[in-house]
């Protein structure tokens, strides 16, 4: 979307006032600007799961869920391992530091994909319905 944005702002009419040719460099800037910022929320969050996987674990899961994925995204594997065994396992290390970090960070996986909104464990027990990862653990 910020791209598209971008792209829009950076086509500049030949018959342009002054005026008008830096409200559309303020606005290029302003879109820059934010397309900056959420790359590097999601960088800060992709490497801070990335640390503390497996190789195995990163060639295998998506970082971000995708329209009908059926596979769970990093995110959500630290949050499962936590929700169900409250201890590292799986190709995750760190899983108690990591689970504390995403709920600190729950608006930025929920903005940019990054975890499903629904999860259960393997064996058809809910885990979370509606974001709602949250839980008595976490002190």
């Amino acid at each position: 979307m910020a791209s598209t944005a971008l792209a829009k702002a950076q086509d500049t009419p030949k018959n342009i006032s002054k005026k008008d040719e830096k409200i559309r460099k303020k606005l290029v800037k302003q879109v820059e600007r934010t397309a900056l910022k959420k790359m590097k929320e999601k960088n800060k969050i992709i490497e801070r799961l990335s640390k503390y996987c497996a190789k195995w674990v990163l060639d295998e899961c998506p970082f971000y869920t995708y329209n009908n994925n059926k596979k769970w995204t990093i995110a959500d594997l630290f949050i499962r391992q936590y929700l169900n065994n409250c201890c590292d396992g799986f190709g995750l290390k760190n899983v108690w530091r990591v689970y504390k970090f995403l709920c600190s960070n729950k608006e930025i996986l929920i903005k940019h994909k990054m975890i499903n909104e629904k999860a259960y464990n393997n064996s058809g027990y809910p885990l979370w319905d509606n974001y709602n990862f949250q839980n008595k653990y976490l002190n």
